[in-house]
């Protein structure tokens, strides 16, 4: 796997496809699991779908299961997806290759008995579902004080009054700052909107599911 994930690093796409479609049938479940997770984690960009999507078909094949616990902050795959690529199309292609919206993923699932026993305080936090965490994402997101303020503005009129021409000079610092709020704002409205999503295609929190069952 360090091979495939250098060629990940070097962004050397076709590279990495050829030696995925190699190796691809000598991995077993966990290890095709895990590359998912890895690729998810650090490298996919949103603006690649059709790329990573040929690469997804690849690794997870005819059949993969994709309701599993990882040992991360997101406590399921489905779960990562939505903390670090929360975009619809992307969800609704996992939740098509056998990805379930209402996995119930266990917080704890990798720690020993003694560690949950000591964090006992926290099991109403233990079971989440993919809805769960992204509820609890969108409510971190507006909780957070990045102390972004609003710039003063020294330019008249609307910027669609401007052409491309129109050029003013930035310091890195400040286009970085201005880059880090345009991801912040992005990744609130697109989380938002996959929670909305979520919720249309039948999704459930862990209480709606436990309060399902006690029905039946």
């Amino acid at each position: 796997m360090e091979t495939l994930i250098e060629l990940l690093k070097q962004e050397k796409h076709e590279e990495f496809l050829l030696e995925l479609s190699k190796r691809i049938k000598k991995c077993s479940e966990k290890e095709r699991q895990e590359l998912l997770v890895e690729i998810i984690d650090y490298y996919y960009h949103r603006d690649k779908f059709s790329e990573y999507k040929k690469v997804f078909d690849i690794i997870i094949g005819s059949k993969l299961n994709l309701n599993f616990n990882i040992d991360h902050w997101a406590p399921s795959f489905l779960s990562l997806v939505v903390l670090r690529t929360p975009y619809i199309q992307l969800f609704d292609y996992f939740v098509q290759k056998g990805a379930d919206i209402n996995f119930i993923g266990d917080s704890y699932f990798f720690d020993d008995a003694e560690t949950i026993k000591k964090e006992v305080k926290l099991q109403s936090e233990r079971y989440m579902t993919c809805l769960d965490f992204a509820e609890n994402k969108l409510a971190d997101i507006f909780v957070i004080d990045y102390n972004y303020h609003i710039p003063k503005k020294e330019i008249e009129g609307h910027w669609t009054d401007y052409k491309d021409e129109d050029t003013i000079t930035l310091t890195k610092s400040e286009y970085l700052y201005l880059h880090e709020q345009s991801e912040f704002l992005f990744d609130l409205i697109q989380t938002d909107k996959l929670t909305d999503h979520i919720k249309k295609c039948g999704g459930k929190t862990y209480t709606e599911l436990q309060k399902n069952k006690t029905k039946k």
